[in-house]
This record gives structure tokens, C-alpha cells and sequence, in this order.
């Protein structure tokens, strides 16, 4: 598949997907979530879903794994920050 993609703001959002032959489908992607559009794209394409193997599988939940604790590690990263300045605040007898 190959994505062009135009420097148009607020123009057109459009997926045009070519099929062999002269076969083109055109779908309107403006203000729509990407699961809807994926759902289009594959009633569209008649797509299946293929099984996913079990090293796909390891290596998905080893990402999943890894972004949560990225996501935790900057959570508690902002919450000292947050502690340090209430702290500093305070040692000034500045108040809120």
C-alpha cells in the first residue's frame, strides 16, 4: 500500500486504495477514528485477519510491558517533581 500524503490543512481526507486493474475504492477518513477506518479498509479489501504465532505474541506483550513502565517511570518522575517543588515552597514560607 502506498500513502500519499498532501500538505492541504483542511482540505480532503481521503484513503483511496487501488486494487490490480483499474480498480480503485475511496474512503472518506476526515474526523473519524482509526478503528472505524481500519473496519472500512478491511469490509472494503475483504481482508482476513491472520493468527498471530506465538513469538508475535511474546513480542507484543514485551512492548505493552515495556510502555507501561515507561508510562509509570514518568508518572512517579512528575509526582518528585512535584513533591521537590512543594517542598522548596515550603522551606521558602511561600504559600499558595
Amino acid at each position: 500500500m502506498e500513502v500519499i500524503q498532501k500538505q492541504v490543512i483542511g482540505g480532503p481526507a481521503t484513503l483511496v486504495i487501488e486494487f490490480k486493474g483499474d480498480r480503485k475504492e475511496t474512503i472518506d477518513v476526515q474526523h473519524r477514528h482509526e478503528s472505524d477506518i481500519i473496519k472500512e479498509v478491511i469490509q472494503v479489501t475483504k481482508a482476513k485477519q491472520l493468527p498471530i504465532n506465538p513469538e508475535d505474541n511474546r513480542l507484543a506483550n514485551e512492548y505493552l510491558e515495556d510502555k507501561q513502565k515507561k508510562l509509570v517511570g514518568e508518572a512517579n518522575k512528575m509526582a518528585r517533581r512535584a513533591a521537590k517543588k512543594e517542598q522548596e515552597k515550603l522551606e521558602s514560607g511561600v504559600t499558595a
